[in-house]
């Protein structure tokens, strides 16, 4: 059996961490990908995310939402919260460092997520930061469950990816390459890397559990205040602190 060729491969997540390797031995005449590879990824996944009828995308809907009722039996009380991305949203910096082209991509489903586990960590960071008191109990230790329950978030449908760029300015310096001090004759070095477009909407799914004698408890109104909060304010993903993974809240 022959190996498929990359260029056949249509699936976002097996393009970026299967396939995008060999597109560096083509001769630079025949892949573009060679100059701009962030540019050919992004027009690649949003062709793919536009097509109707996408078997793989109508089965996540199926899923999310067999999810969500599955989730009102095992927690007394749940809610839904739909928030748009106010800039660019960079989850996964950490992936693809090969090549420094990164991005959180379902292994199934092809679609840029965020993980419950990174949703958590930013929430009960900003509850540290903003000065609530007892929240940190609400994540739970290794002696008793949490009270909270927050899970993956994903994009509804009208999403897009695109390349984003930032510039070092003076890469030789911070790196320690050079003992002088940043000088002006220095040549910028732009690296370039996949995120998720501004105007997004992702659907997050959180739930809370009312203390039971001297189990902890959580009310499900502030849960939302609470992640509401960091969306707005803290940001999910990379590069936060130069204003990416901003959102604001469509309804909850």
């Amino acid at each position: 059996m022959g190996r498929p060729r990359h260029s056949d491969c249509t699936h976002p997540t097996l393009s970026l961490h299967r396939h995008f390797h060999r597109w560096k031995d083509e001769p630079p005449e025949k892949s573009e990908a060679t100059s701009r590879p962030c540019k050919i990824l992004a027009t690649r996944f949003n062709a793919w995310y536009a097509k109707e009828g996408d078997p793989l995308l109508n089965a996540l809907a199926i899923r999310r939402k067999a999810e969500r009722e599955a989730l009102c039996v095992s927690w007394p009380e749940t809610a839904i919260i739909h928030a748009k991305t106010v800039s660019q949203l960079y989850v996964g910096s950490s992936v693809g460092r090969l090549f420094d082209i990164g991005l959180t991509l379902h292994p199934i489903y092809g679609v840029p997520y965020i993980p419950a586990s990174g949703i958590r960590g930013a929430v009960q960071h900003w509850a540290g930061e903003a000065g609530y008191e007892g929240v940190t109990d609400w994540f739970g230790s290794e002696r008793e469950q949490s009270p909270v329950w927050i899970g993956d978030a994903f994009p509804l449908p009208g999403f897009k990816v695109r390349e984003g760029i930032l510039t070092k300015h003076h890469a030789s310096y911070y790196e320690g390459a050079e003992p002088g001090p940043p000088a002006d004759w220095e040549v910028p070095a732009p690296v370039a890397f996949l995120t998720v477009k501004a105007g997004a909407e992702f659907e997050f799914v959180v739930g809370a559990r009312p203390p039971e004698g001297e189990r902890p408890g959580a009310s499900l109104t502030d849960v939302e205040q609470l992640v509401a909060e960091t969306l707005a304010f803290a940001g999910l993903g990379a590069k936060t602190r130069k204003g990416y993974g901003l959102f604001e809240i469509v309804s909850r």
